[in-house]
């Protein structure tokens, strides 16, 4: 009797043993199963990384280009305008002093000969005579230039 339980315990606990061992197997089965589908899951990530990289990477070369263009267009009309500016000015000043020049030339002459009078001519200039004789002509500058 004694023989029959050692042997009924004997196989309990073989039982339970191989048991143990296909529960085990089974949820090793099932971790290699899950970690299969998770290194898949992974790689698809992956994957759409470097995609969704690659097409930001392009639209961000794209998006610099056009900012380049944008900016060297901008660069181009800011110096067209510039250079335009300063032809205005320079032509607006260069006018203005030529009317000056006259003015006052037109004034000196007026003035030079309202006091001494002319009394001939020297280099295709008219010559004066002053008050106190001496001779003079008014030169492009519209000095006088005295005659020795």
């Amino acid at each position: 009797m004694k023989k029959a339980i050692y042997f009924g315990l004997l196989m309990v606990f073989s039982l339970t043993v191989f048991a143990q061992e296909a529960a085990v197997k089974k949820a090793a089965k099932k971790a290699d199963t899950e970690t299969a589908k998770t290194k898949k899951k992974t790689d698809e990530a992956k994957t759409a990384v470097k995609d969704d990289t690659k097409v930001l990477k392009e639209k961000a070369t794209k998006a610099t280009a056009d900012t380049k263009k944008a900016v060297k267009d901008d660069t181009k009309a800011v110096k067209e305008k510039t250079t335009k500016a300063t032809a205005d000015v320079k032509a607006d000043a260069k006018k203005a002093t030529t009317t000056e020049a006259k003015k006052v030339t037109a004034a000196k002459t007026t003035k030079v000969a309202s006091e001494d009078k002319v009394t001939g001519t020297y280099n295709g200039k008219k010559v004066y005579t002053g008050p106190r004789g001496g001779k003079y002509y008014i030169n492009d500058n519209g000095n006088k230039t005295y005659i020795k």
